[in-house]
């Protein structure tokens, strides 16, 4: 009998346990659905244009009437290559009407070879299909961006290309240009000629699968470049980068963290399973409140891995970065009363750092 009770007492104690734990579970998934949101239904739907399709299948017989025709339907992206994309080639001209301007793009972009095998592949890469998934994804990324900000105007969108230089090009009538010269695939052969030489830790993310992140990524830069802190510390950077991966976050609650942060898994998979040395290196050195630049391009720069004393080659790049995303994804999981909006329009970064209490073990 006494062997019967002690069985109950038993079962008694791992129910509880089991609740418990079923608990913890139940909080952690609600944290984690936080950003899973009923998003609103767009009036319209988002539609990409192809200036790059228009501009390759200009008449070269009747040429400069056709780019006078392109200019009037394009004239921000018309005035971006003539003034910043390609400025060299223009050599900043500002009457775009001359007929020795007109001439200039003739040679320069369609009847240029390498130009012409690049707009090829652009085309090939990215047909109705490819154009409409991507369309879609753009629409659900702008849904919750409306949700959040029901004021905000959805912009227009373009395809151009731009000689491997931008990912995402805001033209001054706020129109979002993709630039799919730089989303043509890792191994793109023109990526690694001597020309060009683009480093392979960045043609990792030359692949269609990361146009979403550059263009929210962008939109958020876009939008909030003047709520920057300006006290210069690393932990000003550090912390906005992570509210620029928390908004990606809200934005795109179902991409992957490998896609928001563009990392691998394994260099993700590190970041996680080093969380308590990475966050020991930075309190230690006490160095979240330097201003030394060199700091910042080590761990806030693009690079094969974080490139500072006593970082192993291991590990993945841009630790400032990452360690910024947890210590925001924290301090909102210990706030819940905060909003998406009110922590975009915070400034005290060290506000966030203390009130995150962030110290993994």
């Amino acid at each position: 009998m006494r062997s019967y009770y002690k069985i109950i007492i038993v079962l008694q104690k791992y129910l509880k346990i089991t609740c418990f734990s079923l608990l913890a579970l139940l909080i952690y998934s609600c944290k984690d659905n936080r950003l899973k949101v009923e998003t609103p239904k767009l009036k319209k739907k988002v539609h990409i244009d192809r200036f790059d399709k228009e501009l390759f299948s200009c008449d070269s017989v009747h040429f400069g009437a056709a780019i006078s025709q392109l200019y009037k339907k394009y004239p921000d992206i018309m005035n971006a290559f003539m003034y910043d994309l390609y400025p060299h080639d223009f050599h900043r001209k500002k009457d775009i009407d001359t007929a020795e301007m007109l001439s200039l793009w003739q040679p320069l972009m369609v009847q240029n070879k390498f130009m012409k095998e690049v707009y090829l592949e652009m085309n090939k890469q990215y047909g109705e299909k490819e154009m409409k998934s991507l369309e879609e994804d753009l629409g659900d990324i702008f849904s919750h961006i409306k949700y959040y900000y029901p004021k905000d105007t959805v912009p227009e969108f373009a395809c151009i290309m731009n000689s491997f230089s931008y990912k995402i090009y805001i033209t001054q009538s706020n129109r979002f240009c993709i630039c799919l010269d730089m989303f043509l695939g890792e191994d793109y052969k023109y990526y690694s000629a001597t020309n060009i030489d683009i480093p392979k830790f960045i043609t990792r993310h030359c692949r269609k699968e990361y146009i979403p992140e550059n263009i929210i990524k962008a939109y958020f830069t876009k939008k909030f470049e003047s709520k920057v802190s300006t006290d210069n510390t690393l932990l000003s950077e550090v912390i906005q980068a992570g509210k620029e991966l928390y908004f990606v976050d809200a934005m795109a609650p179902e991409m992957d963290d490998t896609l928001k942060i563009e990392y691998t898994a394994a260099q993700l998979k590190w970041c996680n399973d080093n969380a308590a040395e990475v966050w020991g290196y930075f309190t230690a050195k006490d160095i979240f409140f330097k201003t030394d630049q060199s700091l910042k391009i080590k761990f806030l720069n693009d690079a094969p891995f974080t490139n500072a004393d006593g970082v192993p080659q291991e590990s993945a790049p841009r630790l400032g970065e990452w360690l910024g995303w947890q210590i925001v994804r924290k301090y909102m999981s210990e706030h819940k009363n905060i909003t998406l909006q009110q922590l975009m329009e915070e400034k005290d970064y060290r506000k966030i750092l203390k009130e995150s209490r962030y110290h993994p073990k």
